[in-house]
């Protein structure tokens, strides 16, 4: 049968010129080549064949089956387009397996069969933290339809697609966070090693998913500093024209020394011009074109929340959480939660869409944030000498002043001033701010619950001092007093949040009293029936 398969598929054009030579034919060029036969064609031509020298075989419904998987199979890895888009088809294929397959047995008998193909799925994300893939990305030109260096080279790849990459996270995360009853990872997982394939272990410092960490989160952080680069070339012609104005310079200077004459001087610079322009030509010749800016940082922002889902996955085992921690994901965390607040991070380019996944990922850090502190005593020392708790808090300010902007200052205000009062404006919120918020709650309310811990207690603030602070004031006023807006849930969240703190140092119940906060939080209570019945 698979000889018959080769005998049918030399019907068709290889395509791509990548068929191997022992596929290729031999008739003149002049001849006419009839198109590639289907997968169906090639599917009953081999069930004919087999009839025709089996007579008195029948197939089964399996074997069928096996027999249409084979011939997909070979006819898809007959060019290198299909080849990606069937092992597309079997990375979503095998996640779908893995999660939601209900006898682990003989999902693991499969990868029984084929023990290298966990660490195949992991040598898939090698190449995003490969010195060449960052070399790329760095190399790359910051012209207007490109996307940013700093990103460009997690949107795209030379070697493994995108789309390839990220579905070998999903099957990783699928097997990492699969659970057996206990809570335990799965026996599938141990089997085949995923923690040690994916490099977390004591001492794995440049392991992969530690790299992939570190590098992910760097490229978001360096590209929100930077903001959107403008202007670059003729900052750059400028420069140039600067060195060679001080080169001329000291020219003119040392003119009674100089070895060469103004011409020859000339013929050698246009000399290295040229083989420079040549490099950077023969560079973008040889590698993908970079996504456009806006589908760039989209890709990029997604491949960062895999990762940082996978992460998660890895932070729920008590292990994990101790490699990671001691490879540096509580620095790398903190520093994303806190350049993410910043204002109009893609020089308004980004659609909204761009927003919310950045919001999507500042929670996904936060939540992994209290995994870790929740389950390694270290995590929440290194997030209290980072000062986590200022940053949770100045960030959810940000998403407050975000989610309900001041009213307008100057001449806009003048009505007010008369005697009428400045209408409220009204609160812009979505799923991905509520998520944000609701995760920097209950990290907050996570630490402080823990801050017991002699270690972490002399870092972080003080509960008195904390809660006194205008920004933490003025986020408990704003959703005690419009509960309905930012539902129960969160409210809920804060009032224990509130209890921590007030377990902690008691006079927080006078404060509270004077400050007039008990009685926007009392406020509440009177008005329940026009909250509704959640709150």
């Amino acid at each position: 049968l698979s000889m018959s398969y080769e005998d049918m598929l030399l019907d068709g054009p290889g395509g791509d010129g990548e068929r191997p030579a022992k596929c290729r034919r031999t008739d003149p060029p002049s001849a006419a080549t009839p198109p590639l036969k289907s997968s169906a064609t090639l599917y009953l031509e081999a069930l004919s064949r087999i009839r025709s020298s089996h007579p008195g075989v029948s197939l089964t419904d399996p074997q069928r089956f096996g027999l249409l998987s084979s011939v997909r199979l070979a006819r898809s890895f007959h060019r290198r387009s299909t080849r990606l888009s069937a092992v597309e088809r079997r990375l979503g294929a095998l996640s779908a397996v893995v999660w939601a397959h209900p006898t682990q047995e003989m999902v693991s008998g499969y990868f029984a069969a084929q023990p290298e193909l966990c660490g195949e799925l992991v040598d898939l994300l090698r190449e995003t933290v490969s010195a060449g893939n960052i070399g790329s990305g760095a190399a790359n030109d910051d012209s207007a339809d490109q996307a940013p260096s700093s990103l460009a080279a997690l949107a795209a790849s030379p070697v493994v697609p995108y789309a390839v990459r990220s579905l070998s996270l999903d099957v990783l995360t699928a097997l990492v966070a699969r659970r057996d009853p206990s809570g335990t990872l799965s026996l599938l997982a141990r089997q085949n090693n995923v923690l040690a394939e994916l490099g977390v272990g004591k001492g794995q410092y440049l392991g992969l998913l530690p790299a992939l960490i570190r590098y992910s989160l760097a490229s978001l952080n360096s590209f929100l500093l930077s903001g959107v680069p403008e202007g670059n070339d003729d900052n750059g012609e400028a420069d140039a024209g600067r060195l060679k104005s001080e080169e001329g310079t000291d020219g003119n200077d040392d003119g009674g020394l100089a070895l060469k004459s103004g011409e020859e001087e000339k013929k050698e610079e246009t000399k290295r011009d040229v083989g420079l322009e040549l490099g950077l030509a023969f560079l973008r010749a040889t590698r993908p074109r970079s996504p456009p800016r806006g589908e760039a940082e989209e890709l990029a922002l997604e491949f960062v929340d895999s990762i940082l889902t996978l992460t998660s996955a890895v932070i729920s085992v008590p292990t994990g959480t101790a490699s990671l921690t001691d490879c540096g994901l509580i620095p790398a965390l903190v520093s994303t939660v806190a350049l993410s607040g910043r204002p109009d991070p893609f020089g308004g380019t980004g659609s909204s869409y761009v927003g919310g996944l950045l919001r999507y990922v500042a929670a996904q850090a936060v939540t992994i944030l209290e995994g870790a502190m929740v389950t390694h005593g270290n995590a929440l020392s290194a997030f209290h000498e980072l000062s986590g708790v200022d940053v949770l808090v100045k960030r959810i300010d940000v998403e407050m002043k975000r989610m309900r902007p001041s009213p307008p200052t100057g001449g806009e205000t003048d009505a007010g001033a008369a005697g009428e009062s400045e209408p409220r404006r009204p609160l812009t919120t979505d799923a991905s701010s509520r998520i944000l918020l609701f995760s920097a709650a209950n990290c907050l309310t996570v630490a402080y619950h823990h801050s017991e811990a002699p270690a972490a207690a002399s870092a972080a603030p003080s509960a008195g001092e904390l809660i006194r602070r205008p920004e933490m004031e003025g986020l408990l006023r704003e959703v005690f007093g419009n509960m309905p807006e930012y539902g129960g849930a969160l409210g809920s969240l804060l009032c224990t949040f509130v209890s921590h703190l007030m377990n902690q140092d008691p006079q927080i119940v006078h404060w509270a009293h004077r400050s007039g906060l008990a009685s926007c939080f009392l406020g509440m209570f009177a008005a329940r029936g026009a909250f509704g019945d959640d709150i």
